[in-house]
C-alpha cells in the first residue's frame, strides 16, 4: 500500500530511531485518504506566536510533549497541558513545538485561554479559514460571536477531520469547578468534545495541569544549555566565552527560563 509522509522533524525521526515509540500510529496515510486530508488542510500561520530567534535547548522538553501528542494514533483525542511559573518559557516551548511539527498537523490554531471571553472571540476567529461564506466577526454582537465559535466547533468535530492542533495559551484563571470570581471559568466545558485532535494548553496552575498528560517546565538544569542561552543573547561564540559565560551563569541561573 503506497503511504504519503505525514511525520518529519528531527525530534520525532529520533524518537523512532531510539524506539521510544512502540509505533502503532500512521507513518502516513493510505493515498485513498489523502484527498480527505488535503479538504481539511489549513495553511500554518505563525501571528500572534512568533518564534524568538534565541530559543535553545529544551530539547528533552520537546520530545516529552511529541511523546504525549504524537504517541498511538495521531487521530485519537489526545490533550497536554504545559506548566510552569510566569515567563519560564511556556508559551515559546509550544510556539516551537507546532513550528518543528507544523507538517504532522492538517491544522494548526493559537487560542488566547486567559478569559473565557477571549477564549471565545479567538475561536470564532478561526471561522473565515474554515467555515463556507462566514462572516466577519463583529466583536460588539456577542451572540454573532458564539455562533462563529460554535460552527469552528462543528468543523473541528467532523470525523475525517483528525488531525488538527490547538494551542490553548496563558489558561491561568480556570475555575477547577469553583466559581470563585466572575473571571474565572472552566476549560474543560469549552475545549471541542470532539473524540479525535489534538490540544497543547499552557498554565501557571499545576492542579489545571494534571487533569491531563502534562509537562512541568522548570529552569534550565542543565549549565550548557543556559550557556548555550546566555550565548545567543549575548551574540557572543559559545565556545570562546565558557568561562566568561559560567561566571555570568553563576549568578543569574536562578532567574533564566
Amino acid at each position: 500500500m503506497s503511504l504519503e509522509p505525514v511525520f518529519k522533524g528531527t525530534i520525532f525521526q529520533q524518537l523512532v530511531a531510539s524506539g521510544t515509540f512502540s509505533l502503532t500510529f500512521e507513518t502516513g496515510v493510505p493515498r485513498r485518504y489523502a484527498k480527505n486530508l488535503e479538504t481539511y488542510k489549513v495553511d500554518y500561520d505563525s501571528r500572534g506566536h512568533s518564534l524568538s530567534r534565541i530559543f535553545v535547548g529544551r530539547e528533552e522538553e520537546m520530545k516529552r510533549i511529541a511523546m504525549l501528542l504524537l504517541q498511538g494514533s495521531i487521530s485519537d483525542r489526545k490533550v497536554c497541558a504545559v506548566h510552569g511559573l510566569g515567563g519560564i518559557g511556556k508559551s515559546q516551548l509550544v510556539a516551537q513545538f507546532a513550528h518543528r511539527f507544523r507538517s504532522t498537523y492538517t491544522a494548526i490554531f493559537w487560542i488566547d485561554g486567559a478569559t473565557k471571553d477571549s477564549y471565545v472571540r479567538n475561536l470564532a476567529k478561526i471561522a473565515y479559514r474554515v467555515v463556507p461564506d462566514a462572516p466577519p466577526i463583529d466583536e460588539t454582537q456577542p451572540q454573532k460571536v458564539f455562533q462563529l465559535s460554535d460552527a469552528v466547533n462543528s468543523w473541528l468535530t467532523k470525523p475525517a477531520n483528525n488531525r488538527w492542533l490547538i494551542i490553548v495559551d496563558n489558561v491561568d484563571r480556570d475555575s477547577g469547578g469553583y466559581q470563585s470570581t466572575s473571571s474565572y471559568y472552566s476549560l474543560d466545558t469549552l475545549l471541542p468534545g470532539a473524540p479525535h485532535g489534538s490540544i497543547l494548553i499552557t498554565t501557571r496552575d499545576a492542579s489545571l495541569a494534571k487533569q491531563f498528560d502534562y509537562l512541568e517546565l522548570r529552569a534550565f538544569q542543565r549549565n550548557e544549555d543556559a550557556t548555550a542561552l546566555l550565548a545567543a543573547m549575548s551574540g557572543r561564540d559559545q565556545g570562546g566565552n565558557t568561562a566568561m559565560l559560567n561566571h555570568v551563569l553563576s549568578g543569574t541561573k536562578s532567574w533564566l527560563c
